[in-house]
């Protein structure tokens, strides 16, 4: 990161006269999130397939793994869903909903959740909880 940083600051600092190191870091993280996002989205280089009720949901491992440690235990460790993933059969995800995992992908994917998305999670997990 910092060679980009030293690149913009050499090339563009003092035409713009623009401190990059109080917004760079913003505008970066929003991109990083952006591509991350079109990542998971766009299925481009997956290499893991989960199953949510009946439906697919591609994913690349090393980044679900740096994000999150059941993950990385769930993928890289000695677990069947780990020889699952080698093999390409897609891994079953039980006790949770599709929508669910969707929200929980996006938000290890770019660090964000839509509270909206996060609300109707829990109502929907407070119905299924107390039925």
């Amino acid at each position: 990161m910092s060679d980009n940083r030293d690149f913009c600051r050499s090339s563009h600092a003092s035409t713009l006269g623009v401190n990059l190191d109080a917004i760079g870091d913003v505008e970066q993280y929003d991109q990083l999130s952006g591509d991350f996002l079109g990542l998971l989205q766009s299925h481009d280089h997956y290499d893991v397939i989960f199953k949510v009720e009946g439906q697919l949901f591609h994913a690349h491992r090393v980044l679900l793994a740096a994000r999150c440690k059941y993950f990385d235990a769930m993928l890289y460790g000695s677990m069947k869903e780990a020889q699952d993933a080698e093999k390409g059969e897609p891994i079953e995800i039980p006790d949770t909903t599709a929508s669910a995992f969707q929200v929980l992908l996006e938000y290890i994917y770019t660090g964000k959740v839509l509270l909206s998305d996060l609300s109707e999670q829990v109502s929907s997990s407070y119905s299924f909880h107390y039925t």
